[in-house]
């Protein structure tokens, strides 16, 4: 992470925020594809596609953007703790500690073939509830390829806040303590904001 910061590249910073959304969507792909289904039996494939690619390009620019406005803030709440990094140092930081997620890509990418490919069964219909993978027999069961790909995501998460942890941290020349509690307070902030807001309103 020094290196890269020291040579100063952010070429990577789109395509490694694009390969890390693409990761986390896949996790949260729903297999039961039932709206899917419902969806392709009202309207034409050709219609759906266009939908999903529009859908595609409209959360692209929304999820950059807000990893922007991450990245300054996550820059901002640095300074406060004594760091110097500057948002642009931040940004690659934070773009290059997403390496753990796109990592994933290797089991989710064929879990994610084989849900589309299997197809489901009125006795067994496989879904997922947020990360948590399940069969579903009359209520929901954990299997045990469920548990291991809970498993597998919760070591992801763990992975990448450790490395997240760091790069913030060299980015603004403190430490991996300092860089995850950049991290946390950069999280908190916006909805500190709200809040103050609120109370503001409400207050006066």
């Amino acid at each position: 992470m020094r290196r890269i910061l020291e040579a100063g590249d952010a070429r990577w910073v789109v395509p490694l925020v694009l390969l890390a959304m693409f990761s986390s969507w896949l996790s949260d792909l729903d297999a039961d594809h039932s709206g899917f289904r419902e969806a392709l039996e009202s309207i034409s494939p050709a219609v759906l596609a266009s939908i999903v690619i529009a859908g595609i390009l409209v959360a692209i620019p929304i999820m950059l953007a807000l990893f922007y406005l991450f990245a300054w803030i996550a820059a901002w709440v640095g300074r406060l703790l004594e760091g110097d990094g500057t948002v642009r140092r931040v940004r690659v930081a934070l773009a290059w500690s997403l390496a753990p997620v796109i990592w994933a890509l290797l089991y989710r990418i064929p879990v994610a073939v084989w849900m589309l490919t299997a197809g489901t069964s009125r006795q067994a219909a496989i879904r997922i509830v947020g990360d948590d993978w399940v069969i579903r027999t009359g209520g929901l069961v954990p299997s045990i390829g469920g548990i291991l790909l809970l498993l597998a995501n919760l070591i992801v998460f763990v992975w990448y806040l450790i490395v997240a942890s760091r790069c913030v941290g060299e980015a603004h020349h403190f430490s991996s303590w300092k860089g995850l509690a950049t991290l946390l307070l950069a999280l908190a902030a916006p909805v500190i904001l709200i809040a103050a807001i609120v109370l503001a309103a409400v207050t006066s």
